[in-house]
């Protein structure tokens, strides 16, 4: 079932946003120890509702999705809106798909070294690991009051 004709306008803006943005903070959870957050520069693609991101494979936050797949990603306009209450932020909810970066991730890893030339050391690594999250719904909050929530219909393969 397609979005309603509000949800599908907080859906587009709320891509929108994602989209041009491209550093974020990821929130994973172990069970056991609670959340774990880490500052993350990301990858999309504009015709899909799927963040790409990198890490070591010994990281905490791959320990933490070993264990449970959900995850959130926090974006915001800090950077560019220099009047505090105009900030937008946007929470981009889902699972996360975990993918060896030397099989098949090949044009993940060429979109980071064009997107993110900062990263080439990481990049370089064997034992990275490519984090697919697939989003299954949008918070964007459009300053302090305004906030909008939409759900996706869910992926197919989850």
């Amino acid at each position: 079932m397609p979005p309603s004709p509000p949800d599908r306008h907080i859906l587009e803006e709320s891509r929108t946003l994602l989209h041009r943005q491209n550093l974020g903070v990821l929130a994973t959870h172990d069970p056991a120890q609670g959340p774990h957050t880490s500052l993350m520069a990301y990858v999309t693609r504009p015709d899909q509702d799927v963040v790409w991101l990198i890490s070591p494979s010994q990281s905490k936050k791959i320990s933490n999705l070993r264990l449970s797949n959900q995850a959130s990603l926090l974006v915001d306009t800090r950077q560019t809106q220099t009047k505090r209450a105009a900030i937008h932020a946007l929470t981009a909810n889902g699972t996360i798909l975990l993918h060896d970066a030397l099989s098949g991730q090949q044009d993940v890893i060429q979109a980071f070294i064009r997107q993110h030339p900062q990263l080439t050391n990481l990049l370089q690594r064997e034992s990275l690991v490519v984090m697919e999250l697939r989003i299954q719904s949008y918070l964007l909050l459009r300053g302090p009051t305004g906030a909008a929530f939409v759900e996706l219909p869910p992926s197919p393969g989850l």
